[in-house]
């Protein structure tokens, strides 16, 4: 999915689809998200917000 966002008709039936996935996995499951988070990290225990980001790593083998 990802190479096939480099051409014309994959950018147009792909342009967000990467973004609405993760968005939808991290709304589905954000208290867990969120516990798991709070539990490892202890500098987010104090923390009065949180808020979600990624970024696509593509590996070539």
């Amino acid at each position: 999915m990802v190479a096939a966002k480099d051409n014309f008709l994959g950018k147009f039936i792909f342009q967000d689809t990467t973004s609405r996935s993760l968005g939808a996995v991290v709304y589905r499951d954000e208290k867990k998200i969120q516990k798991t988070a709070f539990e490892h990290y202890c500098v987010l225990r104090v923390a009065t917000t949180f808020g979600y980001g990624y970024k696509l790593v593509v590996t070539f083998f």
